[in-house]
C-alpha cells in the first residue's frame, strides 16, 4: 500500500481497533508447493531434472538445508496454512476428529488486517473441516483441485467454492490449468486493487502419482535413466555434497525396504504388467523387463517436475513484466518426500496405453522414490530424513540480499506463519482466542540476513506411528512397531550410525520428551474442538454473531464526495432465515446523520440515508457460507464484489454526509442470530 493511505482494520474477534499508516510497500508473497517432490529432483539441489526456473529463484535467494515437513501432504498442508503441529489441530490420522479447534486460524487471517488479498491455485487438501477455500481459508479467489487422479481429464474440480464442470479439452494438463488460474487472479488483482499486496498460495500436485505427464515433456527424459536408480542416486549426493547440502555418507540401498501400505508386487505385475515391482533391489538384480519399465516411469517423474518449472516460470516471468518480482517475496517447499506408494485408482490402469498419458495410472515406486530423497532413507508417510527433509527456496531481490547463498538453520512448515506475520507488522490482535496454545514454529526473518541458528527446543514429528524427534543436534526415530534409533545429526544427517546403544540415556530423555509433546498437544486439540469459522455453527475466534443488540464502530468515513475512494470490506455469513433483516455497515446510531448500506441474501446491497433508498444492487449472497463481500467508492460510483468478481454497480445522485462506520446487525429488525461477520474493514484513499 502507498505512502498516506490510512488503513483502518477492525478485528471483529475481541473487538480491537487499529489504525495503521503503512511505513512502506509491503511485500507481495507467493508460497509455491509441490506435492511428493524428491529432496534432490531440482537441479539447485542436486538433481539431474531440468529446473531452471527454481534455480534461478535458488541464484536470487536461499537454499535451506535443513528445511521440514510433516511426511504427508494434509498434515504438512494444515501445519503451513495453520502454524500448528498436526497433533494440535485433529490432523494426525491417529487422533483425527471431524472439526479443527477455533485456535487455529489460517494464514489470510494474519495477513487481511494488513491489507492483503489472498488467492489460492492448485491443491488445498486442509483437514479438519468442509473443503471449501474461501470458507474454510479466508482466501478472496481459489482454483481448488479436487480430482487428484485425472492430471489430463479432471472431473470434480472448483472454483472460488463451487463445482467445475468435467474437462473434456483435450490440451488441458493440470499443472498448467493451475498457473493459468494464478495469473487470471494476480491479473485481477492489478485491475482491481493494485494499491494492495497479494498471497498467492500455488500449490501444484506434482509429482504426486498417477505419473501423467505431456508427452513432449516425457521425451526429455526418454533415455536418461536406463543407467539406472543407484548410478543416478550416486551422482546425485556427489553433486549435493559438492554444493554443501548435508553432511555424512549415503547410506546404502535398504533393499528390505517396502512402504508400509499399498499393493504388493504380485498384485501390481497382474494390473500393470511384468515390469512393475513394489520391492528396492539394486538395479542389477532386476531383469530387463523390469529395467526398461522402471527408467520409464522415472523419465514421467522427471517430466512431471519439469512441467511444474515451466509453470512456475511463467508465473515469475509475468511478475517480472509488470514490474512486481523485485518486492514479491516467493517460498518454494514440497508437502513430504518422494513417495514409494503403490497402487491403482482412479479410472484404472489401460495396460495398452502410452505410460505417463491419460489411461495410465502408475506409482513411482521405492527404488525410485529412495532415489529422489538422495541423500536420505526411506520416503513420504516416514520420519526418517527422507519422508520430511524438502528443498526450501527463498527468494526476495529487494529483501535478500545474501542471494545464491546456503543456510543451515533448521527449520520446518510451522515456521511461515510467525515468519510472515513478523515480516507484515505482527500477530494481530483478536486473531486467535486468548488462551490459545502459543505457536510452536519460529521466525525465520534473521536467516534471511545470515546463516544463523535460531534457538528453538525440538522439532517433533509423528505420522502413523512413525515417531522422530530433533532436539540440541541429536534425532530420535523410529518406524511404526520397531526400536528407536539414535542419531547425531551435525555429523551424520543421513542417518547411517545409529547410536542408541551407545548413549542409552540421551535417546531415553528424547523419548520422555517426544512422548510429553505427544500428549500435550493432543490435549490442546482436544481442549478446544469447536468449529472453525468456515463452519456454520457456534462463533470461533475472528467471528462476530450479530443479534440486533449493537453497533460497533468501525471508522470515522470522510463524507462520500466525488472527489474521495472508500473500500468497505468483511466476510459476511448470512442464513436465509435472515431476511428481511441484515447486515448494516455505516451509520444507524448517530442522530442526524443515518446513512448505511444494508446487506441481505435477497436484496443484496443497499444504501440509505435518512431513511432514503439511494440505490440498491441486486448482488445475491449465497446463504449459509461465507462470502467475501468488497463495496468501493469511486467518486459517485459504488461497485460491489462478492468473493472478487464484480456483482453490479450504481451511482448515487445525492453525497452522504461525512459520518462513522458502524459494522453490526440492524436493531430494527430481529433476525440477527444468523448473521455471522468477520475481518472487517475500511480503507481511505
Amino acid at each position: 500500500m502507498r505512502k498516506g493511505h490510512a488503513y483502518v482494520a477492525l478485528l471483529v474477534a475481541g473487538w480491537v481497533l487499529q489504525t495503521h499508516a503503512t511505513p512502506a510497500q509491503r511485500p507481495n508473497i507467493v508460497f509455491i508447493m509441490a506435492d511428493d517432490m524428491g529432496y534432490s529432483d531440482a537441479g539447485c539441489y542436486g538433481g539431474e531434472i531440468q529446473t531452471p526456473n527454481l534455480d534461478r529463484l535458488a541464484a536470487t535467494g536461499l537454499r535451506f538445508a535443513q528445511f521440514y515437513n510433516t511426511a504427508r501432504c494434509w498434515p504438512s498442508r494444515t501445519a503451513f496454512m495453520t502454524g500448528y503441529y498436526p497433533q494440535q489441530t485433529h490432523t494426525d490420522p491417529l487422533n483425527r476428529k471431524a472439526t479443527m479447534p477455533s485456535f487455529a486460524r489460517p494464514l489470510p487471517a494474519y495477513l487481511k488486517p494488513y491489507g492483503y488479498r489472498c488467492y489460492h491455485s492448485g491443491k488445498w487438501h486442509v483437514r479438519p473441516g468442509v473443503d471449501e477455500v474461501l470458507a474454510q481459508g479466508l482466501f478472496d479467489r481459489s482454483y481448488d483441485i479436487h480430482d487428484y487422479d485425472r492430471k489430463f481429464n479432471p472431473r470434480s474440480n472448483r472454483l472460488d467454492d463451487q463445482p467445475l464442470p468435467p474437462v473434456t479439452d483435450p490440451g488441458f494438463y493440470e499443472a498448467t490449468e493451475v498457473a493459468n488460474r494464478a495469473l487470471e487472479f494476480l491479473q485481477e488483482h492489478r485491475q482491481q486493487t493494485p494499491d494492495q499486496p497479494f498471497f498467492l498460495y500455488m500449490a501444484f500436485i506434482d509429482p504426486h502419482f498417477p505419473l501423467q505427464a505431456p508427452a513432449g515433456d516425457i521425451a526429455k527424459y526418454h533415455d536418461r535413466y536406463k543407467e539406472g536408480w543407484d548410478a543416478v542416486r550416486a551422482e546425485r549426493f556427489a553433486r549435493g555434497s559438492s554444493m554443501g547440502l548435508v553432511n555424512g555418507s549415503l547410506p546404502e540401498r535398504e533393499t528390505g525396504f517396502k512402504n508400509a501400505w499399498g499393493w504388493s508386487t504380485e498384485k501390481l505385475k497382474a494390473a500393470i504388467g511384468p515390469g512393475e515391482t513394489a520391492d528396492n533391489p539394486m538395479w542389477v538384480d532386476l531383469t530387463e523387463e523390469e529395467k526398461a519399465f522402471q527408467s520409464e516411469k522415472m523419465a514421467i517423474h522427471a517430466a512431471m517436475v519439469d512441467r511444474m518449472d515451466q509453470e512456475i516460470g511463467r508465473v515469475t516471468a509475468w511478475l517480472e513484466k509488470t514490474g512486481q518480482l523485485d518486492n514479491t517475496l516467493i517460498f518454494f517447499a514440497s508437502d513430504n518426500g518422494a513417495s514409494s506408494e503403490m497402487m491403482v485408482r482412479g479410472d484404472g490402469h489401460d495396460r495398452s496405453a502410452q505410460p505417463g498419458s491419460a489411461k495410465s495410472f502408475l506409482c513411482l515406486g521405492p527404488g525410485w522414490a529412495c532415489t529422489a530423497n538422495t541423500p536420505f532413507r526411506y520416503s513420504k508417510g516416514y520420519v526418517h530424513e527422507g519422508g520430511i527433509a524438502t528443498p526450501f527456496i527463498v527468494s526476495w531481490p529487494a529483501g535478500i540480499k545474501d542471494r545464491g547463498a546456503l543456510r543451515h538453520t533448521e527449520g520446518h512448515l510451522i515456521d511461515i506463519v510467525p515468519t510472515l506475520a513478523a515480516l507484515v507488522g505482527g500477530i494481530p490482535d483478536g486473531i486467535r482466542p486468548a488462551d490459545a496454545p502459543p505457536l510452536p514454529g519460529k521466525n525465520l526473518l534473521p536467516a534471511f540476513a545470515a546463516d544463523v541458528e535460531i534457538p528453538r527446543e525440538e522439532l517433533f514429528f509423528s505420522h502413523i506411528g512413525n515417531q522422530a524427534i530433533s532436539k540440541d543436534g541429536w534425532k530420535a526415530v523410529k518406524t511404526k512397531n520397531r526400536d528407536w534409533e539414535l542419531y547425531r545429526k551435525t555429523e551424520d544427517r543421513t542417518e547411517t550410525h545409529n547410536l542408541a546403544a551407545q548413549y542409552p540415556e540421551r535417546l531415553q530423555d528424547l523419548v520422555q520428551r517426544w512422548e510429553t509433546l505427544d500428549a500435550q498437544f493432543k490435549a490442546q486439540a482436544n481442549k478446544s474442538s469447536s468449529p472453525t469459522p468456515a463452519i456454520k455453527a457456534a462463533p470461533a475466534a475472528g467471528t462476530s454473531v450479530f443479534d440486533g443488540s449493537r453497533l460497533e464502530k468501525l471508522a470515522d468515513v470522510p463524507a462520500l464526495t466525488a472527489s474521495n475512494r472508500i473500500i468497505w470490506r468483511m466476510e459476511v455469513n448470512v442464513d436465509k432465515d435472515c431476511d428481511p433483516g441484515g447486515i448494516l455497515m455505516g451509520n444507524r446510531k448517530t442522530p442526524g446523520t443515518d446513512a448505511f448500506f444494508k446487506i441481505t441474501p435477497s436484496k443484496g446491497i443497499q444504501l440509505f440515508q435518512n431513511k432514503k433508498h439511494l440505490f440498491r444492487i441486486a448482488a445475491t449472497l449465497p446463504p449459509g457460507r461465507w462470502t467475501a463481500v468488497e463495496v468501493v467508492k469511486e467518486g459517485p460510483q459504488f461497485t460491489v464484489y462478492i468473493d472478487g468478481k464484480k456483482a453490479g454497480e450504481a451511482a448515487s445522485a445525492e453525497p452522504v454526509p461525512a459520518m462513522p462506520c458502524y459494522l453490526g446487525g440492524d436493531p430494527a429488525a430481529g433476525n440477527f442470530s444468523h448473521c455471522s461477520i468477520r475481518n472487517a474493514a475500511v480503507e481511505i484513499k
